[in-house]
């Protein structure tokens, strides 16, 4: 049996639809575990950070950087 999914709109995101504070410290880190055979241990290394923001529209993401990489993640919000 095949379900019609209905999509919604993704909503269009300029940067002056944002406000963010890219500035001010990180409130997550991003950490990649890593085994050392040497060690025979596993440790955290981070790999990146993320802010959490609200847009001008009222709407909560999440700015997240991982080395170069500037992601923007919002809640899916889409009903199956």
């Amino acid at each position: 049996m095949e379900q019609d999914i209905e999509s919604s709109p993704i909503e269009e995101v300029n940067e002056s639809s944002l406000e963010e504070q890219p500035s001010k410290q990180p409130e997550f880190r991003i950490l990649q575990q890593e085994y050392n055979q040497k060690e025979g241990k596993s440790t955290l290394k981070e790999v990146g950070v993320a802010w959490k923001n609200i847009s001008q529209n009222g709407k909560e993401f999440y700015t997240i950087k991982i080395g170069n990489l500037r992601l923007l993640m919002f809640k899916n919000e889409r009903k199956i």
